[in-house]
């Protein structure tokens, strides 16, 4: 087992029986070299009470910042780069981690020398023979990037729910972006880590279960477009940006706007179904977050 110390840091985002289940996965995989940090509302009066009865080891640090956002994880990871930790683990509260991770991910860095960002191999709680996350790369046929790489050797970006990086990667390229929600965080993390030369690595055999629905909830088609058009502003070129806004965009919402005024013609005069008043909601979120973005010069 390695000599350096590893900061793994949570977010309790939603229920406390989530929290718990993923500290008692983590205390019966972590050793003594490796500190929890648990990031929690401020307004969560009861957590500290129901979490050291059972973890007194685990750390706790309330915040005013939204848990909604990466954000959040700057406060864990500026206290990190304070101590002598030289490992940073994210962690979704959500997620519960094989025993065997930690040695795993070792393994993974002998492997990987010159790798200083890494991510697991995701499965579904419920299916544990369902993949949900491999890795991600970008697809500039489509301007979107795909969650589920077959190629784990050529690798874009890894999921949030399971980020393990080296100290001078935040060190070097600074924190999360706080205008993201829900979506395109880790996307923009990673992309401007490998921008500086960082490489970045799935490891397949470091297993993390989480559950499916974390990775298509249902209010996603706001912040899921928003942040599309927000990552792209920040890390395309102008002439980039035109290209796509021109050969993608530009048409998908035409697209949209065409469905929008169909559905709301069925709602007018016909009966709908619970399928396509879901629809009619996406469509608007869309059409919501492009007007959003221009706004915000996201364009």
């Amino acid at each position: 087992m390695p000599k350096e110390r590893i900061c793994v840091i949570i977010r309790h985002r939603h229920n406390l029986s989530d929290t718990l289940a993923c500290l008692h996965s983590l205390s019966q995989a972590c050793h003594s070299r490796c500190t929890i940090l648990v990031l929690h509302d401020t307004h969560v009066t009861d957590l500290d009470r129901h979490i050291r009865a059972k973890f007194p080891q685990i750390l706790l640090s309330p915040t005013n910042v939204s848990l909604q956002s990466a954000a959040s994880y700057n406060i864990g990871i500026q206290w990190a780069l304070s101590k002598p930790f030289s490992w940073i683990l994210l962690l979704s509260n959500e997620s519960i981690v094989d025993p065997n991770f930690l040695s795993a991910f070792h393994k993974e860095r002998e492997a990987n020398p010159q790798t200083k960002i890494f991510g697991a191999k995701i499965l579904d709680v419920n299916d544990p023979t369902q993949v949900l996350h491999l890795g991600g790369t970008w697809d500039a046929k489509h301007a979107i990037y795909n969650s589920f790489c077959h190629n784990t050797a050529s690798i874009d970006y890894v999921s949030l729910h399971a980020l393990f990086m080296h100290r001078s990667v935040p060190q070097t390229i600074g924190y999360f972006e706080p205008k993201y929600q829900l979506f395109w965080e880790d996307i923009d993390f990673c992309y401007r880590a490998r921008r500086k030369g960082f490489l970045v690595h799935i490891a397949p055999t470091v297993k993390i279960w989480c559950k499916a629905s974390l990775f298509c909830p249902k209010h996603d088609s706001y912040f899921w477009f928003y942040g599309r058009l927000l990552w792209m502003q920040r890390n395309l070129t102008e002439g980039e940006r035109r290209k796509v806004y021109k050969q993608i965009i530009r048409p998908e919402l035409q697209k949209n706007l065409y469905e929008i005024a169909w559905l709301l013609l069925l709602r007018l005069f016909f009966c709908t179904t619970k399928k396509q008043r879901e629809k009619y909601r996406q469509l608007r979120a869309k059409i919501g977050a492009w007007i959003h973005a221009s706004l915000h010069h996201c364009q």
